[in-house]
């Protein structure tokens, strides 16, 4: 293990002691609060699919969000996980009861069907920490970093996380991709022009 990885794992220690502080009433105000704001900035970029993520333990919920973009006839996706090849891919989500539950408790749509790179703009991107310059530590498969590096210029990658889960500074390696925008409950980030304030 690399000096890195053992940073990014007492990293990991800290944030899931957080997260696991966190009440229901917590996660749940969190979780409003983060909807409210990603509904305006999904306003601001009308087009194209999203992809989002039906949210593990300690998550923000965002599947309300998930849910009125899907009424609203927007392209709405969950990634698609080949555990073998460790890559994820955007498959359209009908609805929120159309969904299995997979390997490690990843939930994904029924029945699967891809839906090109291309036609996503925007992808909301959970993970345990975050901090303002955009950098992001995951759980440590690396499956959205492979995929963000293979994305097109026009998407936007948003980092979503509760206002529990910012550090000073988030160790990566060279294959971590940062992240332009950053949203958690306390407002957005945008690497050198914050508009969040710390707790």
């Amino acid at each position: 293990m690399t000096d890195t990885d053992d940073s990014k794992q007492r990293q990991r220690e800290i944030l899931r002691l957080r997260l696991a502080a966190m009440d229901q009433g917590r996660l749940s105000a969190g979780s409003d609060a983060i909807v409210r704001t990603l509904e305006g900035v999904l306003r601001e970029r009308p087009g194209g699919g999203v992809l989002g993520f039906h949210p593990l333990a300690g998550e923000p919920d965002i599947r309300p969000l998930l849910e009125q973009a899907i009424a609203s006839g927007r392209t709405v996706c969950l990634p698609e996980v080949d555990w073998d090849r460790r890559t994820m891919a955007p498959a359209r989500l009908n609805g929120l009861d159309q969904v299995r539950e997979g390997r490690h408790g990843v939930v994904e749509p029924l029945p699967g069907e891809p839906i090109d790179i291309e036609d996503i703009s925007v992808v909301l991107v959970p993970g345990l920490g975050f901090d303002d310059q955009g950098r992001r530590l995951g759980r440590g498969g690396g499956f959205y970093d492979r995929f963000l590096a293979a994305c097109p210029h026009h998407v936007l990658p948003v980092g979503i996380g509760f206002r529990e889960q910012l550090m000073e500074r988030i160790e990566t390696g060279p294959t971590d991709i940062p992240l332009p925008m950053i949203i958690t409950d306390a407002g957005i980030i945008m690497p050198g022009s914050s508009t969040m304030g710390r707790s």
